[in-house]
Order: structure tokens, then C-alpha cells, then sequence
């Protein structure tokens, strides 16, 4: 009786000790995708930075131009032309990082870099 009972003792520990083992794989899983989760949202932001800073530089380029024009316009009249292209720029219309490698269908300008134009389509 004694031994029977040592025996379903050991069986109850064992299962137990099984699901515990089970149940910390399963933690581990959800883990290991947390943690890729997290990983992969951390680049997403990091990207979304670059261009947020993208466009606020173009925000200010943009606003320097205006500035410029109008000035000329004040100076020359309505028919003044900006002293420089407005498209001057060789970087990307939307990270303003990378050169601009692609153009776009609908208006075939060279305006975006590849990474942008896989972002863009």
C-alpha cells in the first residue's frame, strides 16, 4: 500500500513537472515573439523618425523658397522668378537622405530612392 502510494506520488510529480516544462516552453515562445515584436516596431519607429526629420527639412526648404520668392515678387513684380529651381535637389523627395534613383508613373519625375519607392508601392 505503501510503495502503491510512493508510486502515484511520483506518477503526479512527474506530470506535474512535465506541465511546467510545457507551460515554460509555451512562455518562452510568446517571449521570443514579443520580443521580435518589439524588435520590429523599434525599426518602424526608427524609419518613421527619418522621416519625420526628412519633412521637417523639407518643411523648412520649402519655406525658405517661399520666403525667397515672395521677396523677388516684392522686388520684381508679379512675374519675379526664383533666383534657383525649386527641384535643385539631388535627395530623395521623401527621406531627403538617400539620391534620387526612381521616378514615379503618373508624373515620371526621378524623385524617390529605391527603399522610398518600395515604401511609396
Amino acid at each position: 500500500e505503501e510503495e502503491k502510494r510512493e508510486r502515484e506520488r511520483m506518477r503526479i510529480e512527474s506530470k506535474a513537472a512535465e506541465e511546467v516544462r510545457a507551460g515554460a516552453a509555451r512562455l518562452q515562445e510568446h517571449n521570443d515573439s514579443l520580443a521580435a515584436l518589439v524588435e520590429s516596431q523599434g525599426r518602424e519607429l526608427d524609419a518613421a523618425k527619418v522621416r519625420l526629420v526628412a519633412l521637417e527639412r523639407s518643411k523648412q526648404q520649402a519655406e525658405a523658397l517661399l520666403a525667397e520668392a515672395l521677396a523677388q515678387q516684392e522686388q520684381g513684380g508679379a512675374d519675379a522668378v526664383p533666383a534657383r529651381p525649386l527641384l535643385e535637389s539631388e535627395e530623395c523627395a521623401v527621406c531627403m537622405v538617400q539620391p534620387r534613383t526612381h521616378a514615379l508613373l503618373n508624373c515620371g519625375h526621378r524623385c524617390v530612392c529605391q527603399g522610398c519607392a518600395q515604401d511609396i508601392v
